[in-house]
């Protein structure tokens, strides 16, 4: 997608895309997140991603994202996930807004990732407030509320 520049040059690879996601799911399901994680952070490279996946991003390309997001046992793929669909937000925000129930969707990941929090009182008790690593992730969905807020609102 970043070597071709025009919509044009773009438009016969569109219908590949259903196969694109397919093959994501396939290596979303994969115990090496090598791949995944790749791929993931090709599609967050580009400013042109979300514009390519225009027509199929709430059919195809949200669904497997979100789901990768919400349940690959990968942290960081789970990370690239969201990461892939709050960036098309701020690449896309007028297009992205359009998108049935991308903001629906992306809000509740946003919550997700802020509820994951360590349930162990006692570490937590013990732990540095420099050692926040358990508290990444609902510093990712805290930004990101902010994020696609800003971008909402342009």
């Amino acid at each position: 997608v970043d070597d071709i520049h025009s919509k044009e040059g773009r438009k016969p690879f569109q219908p590949l895309i259903p196969e694109v996601t397919s093959v994501m799911a396939q290596l979303a399901s994969n115990p090496e997140p090598k791949e995944l994680n790749t791929v993931l952070q090709a599609l967050q490279s580009t400013t042109e991603t979300a514009d390519f996946f225009k027509q199929h991003i709430a059919s195809h390309l949200i669904p497997v994202l979100e789901n990768i997001a919400m349940n690959h046992p990968d942290e960081s793929a789970r990370k690239y996930a969201f990461e892939v669909i709050v960036s098309f937000m701020e690449s896309k925000p007028k297009m992205m807004l359009k998108v049935p129930d991308y903001i629906q969707k992306a809000l509740s990941l946003c919550v997700t990732f802020m509820m994951q929090l360590n349930d162990d009182m006692a570490s937590w008790m013990q732990q540095d407030d420099e050692d926040d690593e358990d508290e990444e992730f609902f510093n990712i969905g805290k930004e990101s509320v902010d994020r696609i807020s800003r971008c909402a609102a342009k």
